[in-house]
C-alpha cells in the first residue's frame, strides 16, 4: 500500500517515469495486485502506449478473466479496472465500448455524482 502513496507522490511531482518504474518492479513481486496493473495502464494510456495496456490487461476486458482464480473483488479494485478499461477504450476510439464500460462503472460506482465519472461523460460526450 505505501508503494501506491509513493506512487502518487511521484505523479503529484511529474516523476511518473518513476512512478512508472516502481509500479513495473511491483508488478513482478505481486502480479495479482489489480492497482499496480491499473496504475501502470494508466500512466500508459497517458503516453499512447495501448499495446501495453493490451498486454496488462493480458488482451481482456474482464476482471474476472484477468484474474482467474479470484471470485470476489473489492469494489475499488472494479471501479479502478472499469475507469482504466473505459478510458483505454475513449482513448483508441471506440466509443461504443467506452460507453458500455462507462455504463458499467456508473452502475457499481457507490456514489452516483463523482468525478470519475463525470469527467469521462464529458470526454466521451465530447467525441461525438
Amino acid at each position: 500500500m505505501l508503494i501506491n502513496w509513493l506512487c502518487v507522490v511521484y505523479e503529484a511531482l511529474d516523476r511518473k517515469n518513476d512512478a512508472k518504474i516502481l509500479l513495473e518492479n511491483n508488478i513482478k513481486l505481486h502480479p495479482a495486485y489489480i492497482y499496480n496493473i491499473t496504475g501502470l495502464a494508466k500512466l500508459e494510456l497517458e503516453e499512447g502506449n495501448f499495446m501495453k495496456v493490451k498486454e496488462l490487461f493480458k488482451n481482456t476486458w474482464n476482471i474476472k478473466e484477468l484474474f482467474p482464480d479470484r471470485n470476489v473483488f473489492h469494489i475499488g479494485e472494479v471501479i479502478s479496472f472499469l475507469q482504466v478499461t473505459t478510458e483505454y477504450f475513449h482513448q483508441s476510439g471506440n466509443e461504443d465500448e467506452a460507453k458500455r464500460y462507462l455504463a458499467m462503472l456508473k452502475e457499481v460506482h457507490p456514489k452516483k455524482e463523482s468525478p470519475i465519472i463525470e469527467e469521462l461523460e464529458k470526454k466521451i460526450a465530447i467525441r461525438q
